[in-house]
Parts: C-alpha cells; sequence; structure tokens
C-alpha cells in the first residue's frame, strides 16, 4: 500500500506485535518505509492494539484502512459496530473507511457492515486510482490498523 503514497502525505501504521514492526522498518528486509520516506511521505508505525491505540490518536483522517484480515485469525473486535464507531471519530467528515479483504469469503460479506456504518465504503482493490484513493494527490493523512 505504502508504495502508493504520494509525496506530502503522512501514514500512519499500527501494529501490535513489536517484532513485526522491527522487520517491516529494516530495509534489509524491506524498503517500502524508507523509499517512501525518500519520496518525501512521511511514515510512522505506532505500536499497540490499533483499536486501542487509535483512541489516543488526535488526527483526523482522509482515509482509515483496515488492513487485519490475511490470516485465518480473525480480527473480531475490529469488525464490531462499537469499532465502527470508534473509527468514524477518527476520519473527517468526508474521510473514507477502506478495508483490504483478501482472499478470505467472510471479509466480503461483512462489507455489509461496513456499508451500514459509512456513507462510502471500497474495497482495497477499488482504492487505487481512485479519486480519494490512496494515490490521490488530495489525500494528506492514511492510517493502517494491521
Amino acid at each position: 500500500m505504502l508504495c502508493y503514497a504520494q509525496p506530502g502525505q503522512e501514514w500512519t501504521f499500527f501494529e501490535i506485535d513489536p517484532v513485526v514492526a522491527d522487520i517491516a522498518a529494516d530495509p534489509k528486509f524491506f524498503t517500502f518505509l524508507s523509499d517512501a520516506r525518500g519520496r518525501n511521505v512521511r511514515c510512522e508505525i505506532e505500536l499497540g492494539d490499533a483499536r486501542l491505540t487509535l483512541r489516543h490518536f488526535q488526527d483526523k483522517l482522509d482515509i482509515l484502512l483496515l488492513d487485519a484480515f490475511g490470516s485465518d485469525a480473525i480480527p473480531a473486535h475490529l469488525l464490531t459496530q462499537e469499532a465502527f464507531a470508534e473509527y468514524r471519530q477518527h476520519l473527517r467528515d468526508d474521510g473514507i473507511m477502506l478495508h483490504a479483504e483478501g482472499t478470505l469469503s467472510w471479509a466480503r460479506a461483512d462489507g455489509g457492515t461496513f456499508d451500514l456504518a459509512y456513507r462510502r465504503t471500497l474495497s482495497m482493490s477499488s482504492g487505487i486510482g481512485s479519486p480519494g484513493g490512496v494515490d490521490d494527490p488530495a489525500v494528506r493523512r492514511v492510517a493502517v490498523p494491521v
């Protein structure tokens, strides 16, 4: 996702596992963070459970991208109506809630919950190359709970 970041944007990743955060930040393994920083993209990794860490996050977001659905460990606490209410508090009035579905059919089925909670929802495939998508230069603030 970060490879789509535009100069001047700010991206915050929320990661619960410090080892994963260390590996992601080490250019011996991945260069997404260093490459983006080289393009004048501000990138940060916030450690902790995304839902709990977001409670202390003050910025209003253009996009909140949920990307925690890539395994069989379903993060059900990220999909409750209460969680959606919390996410909405962090979005600008015209902000977008974006979720990366992966290949899990339950995530696609749960899209109805997303649609009920937000006026406008996009899957990751439609969030790239779209007005207001992650690569739109008008987007300034993106957060990714992973």
